[in-house]
């Protein structure tokens, strides 16, 4: 593998374990351990911490390196006005877009995630990230899933996070009614519909993280 790869496989990898708090916020994170585990120059694995540093997944503090980033109240509340935003924008383009498949796909999704164990909060989110990116897909609009993908990663780790943390009162069944609902305002055309269920399934994506972050 050139070098090119190995910054891009590194970077993936490591970037991979902070959003699923394999590595816990506030980690710091020591180039020459990576590079050994990973079997690696030093050069490669402080590129792609680098890369990741550029992204504010990680931050440089002077004397101590490298350290995954902490929660963050203000900046917590401004991914989820902007998720928000780009969220009601893409169910308007989904109800625009869907076809019979694509509602008869979002239905299996759905029909999958209600035999889980919604006690189970990691496939809980699983199956509410499958949900996600299939309608991004039928909205079809490259430049907004691009950003919205990296939105839906950053509440996804403070998601897995605050769930490890503590045992939350989170009806995680509420979240499903929501799901559903929303595909059938996509199914009958209804965006207003459409664009409230999404604002609800926002919400409940707030609530849940703030009562596990206070």
């Amino acid at each position: 593998m050139d070098k090119v790869g190995k910054v891009d496989q590194l970077y993936k990898t490591i970037k991979h374990r902070i959003i699923h708090v394999e590595y816990m916020p506030g980690e710091v994170l020591n180039e020459s351990l990576l590079a050994s585990e990973f079997g690696v120059s030093r050069t490669p694995v402080r590129e792609a911490l680098r890369r990741l540093q550029q992204e504010k997944w990680i931050a440089s503090l002077p004397k101590i390196g490298m350290q995954v980033v902490v929660f963050d109240i203000n900046q917590l509340r401004d991914l989820f006005n902007a998720k928000e935003a780009l969220e009601t924008m893409v169910i308007r383009l989904a109800v625009d877009s869907a076809t019979k498949n694509d509602i008869d796909h979002l239905k299996e999704i759905l029909a999958e995630m209600e035999k889980i164990d919604f006690e189970d909060v990691q496939e809980v989110m699983r199956h509410d990230d499958i949900w996600h990116h299939a309608v991004w897909s039928i909205a079809d609009n490259e430049i907004i899933n691009i950003y919205i993908e990296d939105l839906q990663y950053r509440l996804f780790r403070g998601w897995v996070y605050t769930g490890r943390r503590v045992k939350k009162n989170t009806d995680n069944r509420e979240l499903f009614r929501i799901l559903k609902k929303t595909v059938e305002a996509i199914e009958t055309g209804d965006k207003e519909l459409a664009e409230q269920a999404i604002k609800d399934h926002v919400e409940f994506h707030r609530d849940d993280l703030r009562q596990g972050l206070i």
